[in-house]
C-alpha cells in the first residue's frame, strides 16, 4: 500500500482517507514461529476530488504491478 500512496504524491493525486480490511492464512512451524503465506488486501481510498478518481484506480493497478 505504501508503493500506491507514493505513486499518489508523485501523480498528484491527493488522498484524504484510507481504510482496509485485510485478511490472510498463516502457517505455524513446529518451533511455535510462523508465517503469512496470502495476504489480500482490501482497500478504500477517498481521494479529494473527483476528478482525481480515475488516475487513483489506474495507479493502483501500477502499484500492484511493482509489488509483484
Amino acid at each position: 500500500m505504501l508503493s500506491y500512496l507514493h505513486l499518489c504524491v508523485v501523480g498528484g493525486v491527493v488522498v484524504t482517507g484510507y481504510t482496509d480490511i485485510a485478511t490472510g492464512e498463516m502457517i505455524e512451524t513446529s518451533d511455535g514461529g510462523g508465517h503469512f503465506t496470502q495476504v489480500t488486501l482490501n482497500p478504500a481510498v477517498t481521494v479529494a476530488r473527483p476528478e482525481m478518481i480515475e488516475k487513483a484506480i489506474a495507479l493502483h493497478g501500477r502499484a500492484s504491478e511493482l509489488c509483484r
